[in-house]
């Protein structure tokens, strides 16, 4: 969160989560911490968009509530896997059923519910063609458990990476681009790259050089070749 300057979305599972994260937040970071609860949801989330440097956390309303495209949003943070409540009567229901009739409940009900949520957090990060950053799920059981190659192939086909260092990397701000050439005109390079280039491209073209004739050269070895050998066939 230090390497993207703030610009973060925290989901987690439980409303006390998020406000223990904002809590620890406002206390190590030097920037504006939102949490959900503090106002309602829908000026949070404008508060979060208009300053580059506010973080927002919530539970389960910002999984999907959440519309905020450019740089205001270059990390998202999941506490956990987002598998329904075990006590919730309705999944426990259709997860028997599905057992009952020989099929894997679990897979069929929890995972299938969890792969769905993921995929909408994920996909706070990505609302335009242009958006960059970083999805983190601090659950090792996307990592470890044998359901999270199917969970991680819910998600876009995001780069994974359990290193740092190249999620600071793509959570921090952009890198500037460069101009692109005018057209007609090739790219100047670096002196450095020009000195080392020189030689490669001199052996280059004294190698290929002789092996490309001119297409004049090239059309008239043709006919002669294809005289000699009609010539060949006519003795």
């Amino acid at each position: 969160m230090r390497a993207a300057g703030g610009r973060t979305l925290g989901l987690f599972s439980s409303r006390r989560a998020a406000q223990a994260a904002a809590e620890a937040l406002r206390e190590r970071l030097d920037v504006p911490v939102l949490c959900q609860g503090d106002d309602q949801t829908p000026t949070l989330v404008r508060e979060f968009a208009r300053d580059a440097r506010t973080c927002l956390v919530g539970t389960l309303s910002l999984w999907q509530g959440v519309d905020v495209p450019g740089p205001a949003c270059r990390l998202v943070v999941i506490d956990r896997i987002p598998f329904p409540r075990p006590d919730d009567p309705l999944m426990s229901a259709r997860a028997q059923a599905v057992a009952d009739a020989g099929g894997n409940g679990f897979m069929a009900v929890a995972a299938t519910h969890a792969a769905l949520r993921l995929a909408q957090g994920a996909g706070r990060l990505v609302r335009s063609g242009d958006d960059r950053g970083v999805v983190a799920i601090l659950d090792p059981r996307f990592a470890t458990a044998r359901y999270g190659s199917f969970l991680r192939a819910s998600l876009p086909p995001f780069w994974p990476t359990a290193d740092r260092e190249p999620g600071a990397r793509r959570a921090g701000p952009p890198r500037r681009r460069r101009r692109p050439a005018a057209p007609g005109r090739r790219p100047r390079l670096a002196r450095h790259r020009q000195r080392a280039c020189r030689p490669a491209a001199a052996a280059a073209s004294a190698t290929v050089g002789p092996r490309c004739p001119r297409p004049g050269a090239r059309g008239g070895a043709r006919a002669r070749g294809g005289a000699r050998a009609g010539a060949g066939a006519g003795a």
